[in-house]
């Protein structure tokens, strides 16, 4: 299963989120171009912490992210959803918070239902980080043992 690629399933993502059962609002073709899409953000490829049932999981939930977005835009008249923060008619007022997020692609996932479900999977599977280089320096303002690189 390791260095396999996964590729779109209609049958099996229809029945993963059933919300996209009406193949007529969601025709297949359309699904398989939002999943093409999403392999942008998320690697087909099984490798990593995320592999098997959880990245195919994973490509789904944001295929279906993708595909609500664009409904999201089309309902607003070709503009970027967003969340309101205050609104008012009459005498009613509406204010809404937005979730909590520290990046701008918690952000984003937090636009949909399927883009909420996405990031905790995500955050399961990456825990720890990644980290590339010989030497930990960009963590802290000096080198490794202290020197400020005066030349010492």
């Amino acid at each position: 299963m390791i260095g396999t690629c996964i590729t779109y399933n209609d049958f099996e993502f229809r029945a993963t989120l059933v919300y996209f059962a009406n193949t007529t609002t969601y025709p297949a073709a359309t699904l398989l171009q939002f999943f093409t899409n999403g392999t942008a953000y998320i690697d087909a490829y099984n490798r990593g912490a995320l592999n098997g049932a959880n990245r195919q999981l994973a490509l789904y939930l944001m295929t279906a992210h993708l595909a609500a977005l664009n409904d999201l835009i089309n309902a607003e008249g070709g503009s970027v959803p967003g969340f309101v923060k205050s609104g008012s008619i009459d005498k009613v007022t509406v204010a809404l918070q937005p979730p909590p997020a520290k990046t701008q692609f918690q952000f984003w996932c937090n636009l949909t239902p399927w883009g909420q479900q996405l990031l905790p999977l995500l955050s399961v599977a990456t825990a720890g980080g990644l980290y590339v280089g010989g030497r930990p320096e960009g963590f802290g303002f000096r080198r490794v043992f202290g020197s400020f690189g005066l030349g010492r």
